[in-house]
């Protein structure tokens, strides 16, 4: 299948179906199973890393088999797209009412929720990189959602999400979950009865982004080599992912929330843009509006810090 097609035919009802029920069975399977695993080893930051790199890879695979069976499907074909995203959330909408209601903490739940945010994100991620008209527009797309998570972290509503997780997961998750506790990532992790949070649908709706609009323009994301492998289309990680990755890191090193858009953003910029010399080439149609943007969000924190 080539990804970058247009659509001809829409697919019937039955095939989405099929692919959305497998899509939440292998990851289903595949949580359980590395859940299962983490009661075999002992607690520590290893032990973690290790099962956050392996959620992280899962989480690149799981968008991946969207990209290669699913998007070429809907490519061009806005009305299927939209049913794509209206059936995700409701499918999200109904999960959270069930665990509001019943107050229940369960990994199926947690499981289910975080299928639907990945599956979720790879449609839109990939619906927002078709209006790119050049690879340079990626750059001022880094640069404008590296200052607003920036902004949101640190004077923004982030700021007070981060503080109300904080004091739910510190404080053993007593009583019903926060609003903004279902927008989040989650993966098992050794010595933990529940799956934990690791990062927001925000954060991989934007590496999606990134790397569809690389695929968009035949530039190679990704940082594993693939050469001569039998299953090289599968052997994908892409580098925004990598900067997710170091982003997680510092954050569980450091012990507090931080932006992690900048950290993809650098990774990316700097991989594509050493690779790729067009990435560089921005016209001044594009750098004046990356420039005001940027000059508004750092004054708007710098007001709002002051206050």
């Amino acid at each position: 299948m080539n990804p970058n097609r247009e659509y001809r035919q829409g697919p019937a009802l039955a095939g989405p179906v099929r692919q959305a029920a497998l899509f939440y069975l292998l990851w289903g399977m595949v949580s359980f199973g590395v859940f299962l695993s983490g009661r075999l080893l002992t607690a520590g930051p290893v032990a973690e890393l290790i099962f956050i790199s392996a959620g992280l890879f899962g989480t690149v695979l799981a968008t991946r088999a969207y990209t290669v069976f699913v998007e070429p499907e809907i490519l061009g074909n806005t009305r299927c797209r939209l049913a794509w995203l209206l059936s995700l959330a409701c499918i999200f909408s109904i999960i959270c009412i069930v665990v509001k209601v019943t107050e229940t903490r369960s990994n199926i739940f947690m499981a289910l929720s975080t299928a639907t945010l990945i599956l979720f994100a790879s449609v839109l991620g990939h619906w927002l990189a078709r209006p790119l008209k050049r690879s340079a527009e990626l750059v001022p797309i880094c640069l404008v959602v590296s200052m607003s998570d920036i902004f949101s972290v640190f004077s923004g509503p982030t700021k007070q999400f981060a503080g109300t997780i904080s004091q739910y997961y510190t404080q053993g998750m007593e009583g019903p979950a926060p609003l903004v506790d279902f927008f989040l990532v989650k993966f098992p992790l050794p010595g933990h009865d529940l799956f934990m949070p690791i990062f927001g649908i925000t954060d991989w709706i934007v590496i999606v982004l990134l790397s569809a609009g690389a695929a968009r323009f035949e530039l190679n994301d990704n940082i594993l080599p693939t050469a001569g492998r039998r299953f090289g289309r599968y052997l994908f990680f892409p580098a925004a992912g990598l900067g997710l990755a170091l982003a997680v890191a510092a954050a569980r090193t450091l012990n507090r929330f931080l932006p992690a858009l900048p950290f993809v953003a650098i990774v990316f910029l700097a991989v594509m843009a050493i690779k790729y010399p067009q990435v560089r080439r921005l016209t001044r149609s594009e750098i004046r509006p990356t420039a005001l943007v940027l000059l508004f969000m750092a004054g708007l924190t710098a007001v709002l810090k002051m206050i």
